[in-house]
């Protein structure tokens, strides 16, 4: 009876300081990428705001010949749809939609990671004459979801280093 109470407590003891330790850990992602581009922010907005044009310069396609995209609704524009899968975890299955556009400026994504919370992920474009700033946010709110929390911190650096290569991609497709 003794060493099933102190069996009890023990484990009661890891999963208390398991779940403390998962709430000191961030409870949102916030990544913010950004380049330039020697081009106009119409020819940048048509890329960010065709889906099936962002395949063409997603790191994903390089990393992943055998990704697969499906695309839903419109070909562009608010409620263009597009799922991936991918056989490699840093990838993985998922989806997003255009929720907000305003041409030449502004694509506000919404981002299903398959096992994660909602994300966002918008593109801001500045044009500064002759050359385009852009600018690539991805939010993902976390909350109380410890499980998320953790894949979070392993997440983060994949999120920023797939950002990095694809914009390096796509100013390179459009200088």
């Amino acid at each position: 009876m003794r060493k099933t109470f102190s069996f009890l407590l023990v484990i009661t003891s890891l999963m208390v300081v398991s779940l403390i330790a998962g709430m000191m850990l961030p409870a949102q992602i916030k990544i913010e990428s950004v380049i330039e581009i020697k081009s106009t922010a119409k020819k940048v907005y048509a890329q960010l705001n065709d889906y099936k044009n962002r395949v063409n310069w997603s790191s994903w396609s390089n990393k992943d010949k055998d990704i697969t995209y499906r695309f839903e609704g419109s070909q562009y524009g608010t409620g263009a749809i597009m799922h991936w899968q991918s056989q490699l975890n840093d990838i993985g299955k998922g989806s997003q939609k255009i929720i907000e556009i305003k041409p030449d400026l502004y694509v506000k994504n919404i981002v299903a990671i398959q096992g994660l919370p909602r994300a966002y992920s918008v593109f801001t474009l500045d044009d500064q004459g002759g050359k385009v700033k852009v600018s690539w946010a991805f939010e993902m709110q976390l909350g109380y979801n410890i499980p998320a929390r953790i894949k979070a911190l392993f997440m983060k650096d994949d999120i920023e280093r797939y950002h990095r290569e694809s914009l390096a991609n796509l100013k390179e497709k459009l200088e």
